[in-house]
């Protein structure tokens, strides 16, 4: 339904003279296969990943990850103990990468950076939130992603630009080494730069979700509707949103 709903849309723009330069998406790409060829070639929309969604269905892949898991190659359990991945380390992963993303895109309004430049600095704030969660013995490689300087969030770092020395202090609630391997692959694709360079403008979708929200509220979605009280409801809820109600 959504996918036929952004042709119509897309090839209505042809007829009213507008082209619409993104399709702001949710991870699934069948709506943009359906309209990225209507325009011609030169004119063609391109694909923006919507960063609340990306971070929302990404973030799920640490569980997909625990889900195919049972034993490491220690033969010892993948999760649920110290040094393990856990609920709360899954979380903890998802919301690292979130914020990673909207921090990046954020600075990138800020900064007059070309694309290339962009994409490598969000990157490497990604490989951060994942890397700096698993211990690797030689503390430099764990942290190398890990921003500098004495406003850093990695406590490593900070204690580096202070006084030089470590903080000593156990990593009781990162995961062990052998993760490194084990997420390898989920670390590769989660920081892909062709994924990244779709979240750069830091598009989101939550004022179309508003829009809809308004919409049911004067309509239920759990009853059937005709074409004339669709297209009533749908003009009262602009009227509505437009004016402030969200």
């Amino acid at each position: 339904m959504e996918a036929e709903g952004a042709s119509r849309i897309f090839q209505r723009s042809v007829s009213k003279g507008l082209r619409y330069k993104w399709l702001v998406c949710d991870g699934d790409s069948s709506a943009y296969d359906k309209v990225k060829n209507i325009y011609i070639e030169q004119e063609t929309a391109a694909e923006a990943d919507g960063i609340d969604n990306n971070d929302k269905h990404k973030g799920r892949q640490p569980r997909e990850v625990v889900r195919m898991k049972k034993t490491i190659p220690e033969e010892k359990p993948f999760g649920g103990s110290a040094g393990r991945m856990t609920d709360a380390m899954m979380h903890k992963m998802s919301e690292m990468y979130g914020l990673a993303i909207r921090q990046g895109t954020d600075e990138v309004q800020e900064n007059n950076e070309d694309e290339a430049e962009a994409v490598a600095r969000l990157q490497k704030k990604c490989l951060a939130a994942f890397h700096h969660l698993i211990v690797q013995d030689n503390k430099e490689n764990q942290h190398y992603y890990c921003p500098d300087g004495m406003t850093s969030w990695c406590s490593y770092k900070r204690d580096q630009a202070t006084n030089g020395n470590e903080d000593e202090r156990k990593d009781k609630n990162w995961l062990d080494p052998v993760f490194l391997d084990l997420l390898q692959k989920m670390i590769e694709d989660l920081t892909l730069k062709e994924l990244l360079s779709r979240c750069l403008r830091g598009l989101t979708q939550n004022s179309n979700e508003s829009l809809n929200s308004v919409v049911w509220s004067i309509l239920s979605k759990s009853k059937n509707h005709g074409f004339s009280s669709v297209q009533g409801a749908a003009t009262a809820a602009s009227i509505y949103f437009t004016g402030g109600r969200a």
